[in-house]
């Protein structure tokens, strides 16, 4: 847990806010798999949420965003197609990222 209760408080907003934007990004993708700025804003999303995470020792949820930043990245450089079972899976870990923030938050 967080200890200091205005880091908790940022932390807890920041990563909201950019998992809301990857959610939403993630979304809109389905309609145009190759729009390379969303996919850029949506990878640096997922790259904040790792580094976040990385500052405060938060493992789990840098784990997690580094997987989605893998797919990203390998998304934006062609390497990979992004693929509805792709999507689905960045979903549940946008879910399990939530779950961890808030156990980071609230102990």
């Amino acid at each position: 847990m967080i200890e200091d209760s205005e880091l908790r408080a940022l932390f807890q907003s920041e990563n909201e806010e950019r998992l809301n934007h990857l959610e939403s990004g993630l979304k809109e993708l389905k309609s145009n798999l190759f729009d390379q700025e969303l996919i850029e804003g949506i990878f640096r999303d997922a790259h904040t949420i790792k580094g976040a995470a990385r500052m405060f020792e938060i493992l789990s949820i840098e784990k997690i965003a580094h997987q989605i930043e893998e797919l990203l990245d390998g998304v934006r450089r062609k390497r990979y197609t992004l693929t509805p079972l792709a999507i689905s899976r960045c979903y549940e870990a946008i879910d399990a990222i939530r779950a961890l923030v808030i156990e980071a938050v609230q102990g």
